[in-house]
């Protein structure tokens, strides 16, 4: 046998994170070597449609830490077709993704399809870009969900969504655990065999929030989950499902950092906008970074808190006033301070 020879070995030499372009999934990475240690984030959006063993998922993404599920795909499939498989499971609903009015992508569909667009993976910052707009039938007429993720520490999400006539749009949440909602501070909040996850809603400035542990099938575009009620025929360990809702606009954004930590939260998230470019910066024990991004999903010209760039995103740390990482993507330049540290003759992601 021409394998019998062959050991087992840890995954030193595979890179960290990695997208898988033909299936439309990306994985995001802290430490491949120890799941206990490990921090990801895996992104969806899929070119394979929602046919068969897919759901109605395109740009949906999972979040564990630490050995722990955090942010999980809803529902269960405790048989074949069953009401709960077959009127939640499938559905978006059930998944980490964006409703519109209420209503989600098409099942069971080839055409409910979304794409992988952009992947960048390095030594302090990650980047991935799913687009999904076309999985909705008609309701979107651009979904594009952008990931940086600061490698260990959190995750920036973005979210590019513009429909054909003014629409209320709905953040998707699923956990294994229940929620605590700040509305006033538009933060969600949950601990899990001591691990701590807080999600910082920091655009838009005014959500509605609606949490429920019922399976519930059908709701409208303020209120998700709302009625018919299909609970798995069998008993399952109890999930928990959270809606940010946005008044009715037809072109929107969301920005939304998902922060995991244990014990005590080192960090603090703020956020600023300055005509079409947010500011998200996040302090703590002689730490500052900065994240300058486009609302538009176009390179413009950036600039906030010291930095200056050119490119559709940047980000830097400082760890006791000193430069610790820096990023830019489909940029052509960034300074800190007036010190030009990256430049590039086109537009570059590094």
């Amino acid at each position: 046998d021409k394998y019998a020879q062959l050991e087992a070995e840890p995954p030193y030499a595979l890179p960290r994170s990695r997208a898988f372009y033909d299936i439309g999934w990306v994985a995001l990475h802290s430490d491949l070597i120890s799941v206990n240690n490990d921090v990801n984030l895996f992104l969806k959006s899929s070119p394979q449609g929602s046919i068969s063993h897919s759901h109605g998922e395109q740009n949906s993404f999972t979040l564990t830490a630490w050995g722990e599920p955090l942010v999980i795909s809803g529902g269960y499939y405790d048989w074949y077709g069953s009401p709960h498989h077959y009127e939640y499971t499938r559905h978006s609903r059930s998944k980490n993704t964006i409703l519109v009015n209420g209503e989600g992508q098409h099942p069971r569909s080839l055409e409910a399809n979304g794409k992988i667009v952009d992947f960048f993976t390095g030594s302090g910052y990650d980047l991935t870009v799913g687009e999904a707009g076309t999985a909705y039938g008609g309701k979107l007429d651009q979904f594009d969900r952008k990931v940086l993720y600061c490698v260990p520490d959190y995750f920036i999400m973005v979210d590019y969504l513009k429909a054909p006539s003014p629409a209320n749009y709905n953040w998707l949440l699923h956990t294994l655990s229940p929620m605590k909602i700040d509305e006033k501070e538009n933060r969600v909040a949950l601990e899990q065999h001591g691990v701590n996850l807080e999600v910082y809603f920091l655009w838009p400035g005014k959500l509605q929030f609606q949490q429920t542990d019922k399976f519930y099938t059908k709701g409208d575009a303020l209120t998700v989950y709302k009625e018919k009620e299909e609970p798995p025929e069998t008993e399952m360990p109890q999930q928990y499902h959270l809606a940010a809702t946005t008044k009715a606009e037809a072109k929107g954004n969301f920005v939304t950092v998902l922060y995991p930590y244990k014990e005590q939260a080192e960090l603090k998230f703020t956020g600023s906008l300055n005509s079409n470019v947010y500011q998200i910066l996040a302090t703590g024990k002689g730490r500052r970074d900065v994240t300058l991004v486009s609302m538009n999903q176009v390179s413009t010209d950036l600039s906030g808190s010291g930095m200056e760039a050119q490119g559709k995103l940047a980000a830097a740390t400082w760890q006791d006033n000193k430069v610790n990482k820096l990023f830019l993507e489909a940029g052509t330049s960034l300074k800190l301070d007036g010190k030009q540290y990256l430049t590039a003759s086109s537009p570059a992601t590094l």
